[in-house]
């Protein structure tokens, strides 16, 4: 909570995880009155820096609740720093 008030993300990508975040992800968008935290879903590595803008949030549980999927972390920083670009 605190660090998505802090950043003030106008969407944020997440797919899965826990649900007690997409509580938080929803009430924190209807008090910004709907300009922030438009929930995307989560692209692979290889299509960040075609899907998310500058500002929007990574949102990465790994693994992910409840199906225990993985997500390769690396290869999202490595996605995110080559958008920034």
């Amino acid at each position: 909570f605190a660090v998505l008030s802090h950043l003030l993300p106008p969407r944020v990508a997440i797919s899965g995880g826990y649900h007690g975040t997409h509580l938080v992800l929803q009430q924190l968008r209807r008090l910004s009155g709907g300009q922030k935290f438009q929930v995307v879903p989560l692209p692979e590595p290889g299509d960040v820096a075609g899907t998310l803008a500058e500002g929007d949030v990574l949102w990465l549980e790994t693994p992910v609740n409840p199906s225990c999927a993985v997500r390769d972390i690396a290869a999202y920083v490595a996605a995110a720093r080559g958008a920034q670009r």
